[in-house]
């Protein structure tokens, strides 16, 4: 009977140890919450993750500082385990109620804020005062869910959706999924490919291919034909190549520009 018992308390139970990590955290004071805080998120994915676990955990009204390189860099308020708002918020202001809106709002401003610097670390700041911000609401889960829009592979075929009335072949592989599709007339396709295995195995590129990937999004293009040019983009390790004609370079780039920034 003892031995049963020990193995029933042995039984790995998360929501049992993160329920106990949390009245743990409740009872310390100030100082030791600090130093509980300082986790550091590197890249914009593991600062929405970061962000999420953290207000998912608030309950009472509280001011979160976000620091990069030890500079503050913006300030959460969270309460009742949802995302009030962000300063200094990022765009327009968000409409009461339009928490969808807001999640996608906070997570593109989370974003930003990572990829300016490469990484967040999160310092308490102690209880809010006022716990509204003039905006909607967001939970730990809308947060995640409006983040996963910002992902490589959704920004890829953003792009791709947007220009494929000017592309007449493309190859695209999506880094995540591992998956590889391709478009367009078999001579296309084919010149596509060797580019792209060109790309992939060149001399020297062994060895870089994580600093390429955090590097961030990218985009070049190169004469394949008479008048015509291949769009080279990535995103991560997500990248598009698609063959469009001159004419239509500038409106490609431009494309680019609206979706991954200057």
């Amino acid at each position: 009977m003892a031995d049963a018992v020990r193995i029933q308390q042995n039984t790995p139970n998360p929501a049992a140890d993160r329920l106990r990590a949390a009245l743990i955290r409740l009872g310390l004071d100030r100082e030791a919450l600090q130093d509980t805080m300082g986790c550091k998120a590197d890249g914009p994915d593991q600062a929405l993750r970061l962000v999420a676990e953290e207000i998912d955990e608030v309950v009472l009204p509280r001011r979160i500082e976000v620091t990069t390189k030890g500079s503050a860099a913006g300030v959460l308020v969270a309460a009742n385990r949802r995302l009030i708002g962000i300063t200094p918020p990022a765009g327009d202001t968000i409409e009461e109620g339009d928490a969808e809106a807001a999640a996608l709002r906070h997570a593109a401003s989370i974003r930003r804020i990572a990829e300016r610097s490469g990484g967040i670390t999160l310092n308490t700041l102690g209880r809010a005062s006022n716990a509204g911000l003039g905006g909607a609401s967001c939970s730990a889960e809308a947060l995640m869910r409006a983040g996963k829009s910002f992902g490589h592979e959704a920004r890829i075929t953003q792009f791709l959706e947007r220009i494929t009335p000017r592309v007449s072949g493309w190859r695209c592989h999506l880094g995540d999924s591992g998956e590889t599709y391709a478009h367009g007339p078999d001579e296309i396709r084919s010149r596509l490919g060797a580019i792209d295995a060109a790309l992939a195995h060149s001399p020297g590129r062994c060895g870089s291919q994580e600093r390429l990937e955090r590097a961030g999004p990218s985009s070049a293009a190169l004469a394949i034909g008479p008048g015509i040019q291949a769009v080279v983009a990535r995103d991560g390790r997500s990248r598009l190549l698609a063959a469009i004609p001159d004419s239509a370079l500038g409106s490609v780039l431009e494309s680019w520009t609206k979706i991954f920034g200057d």
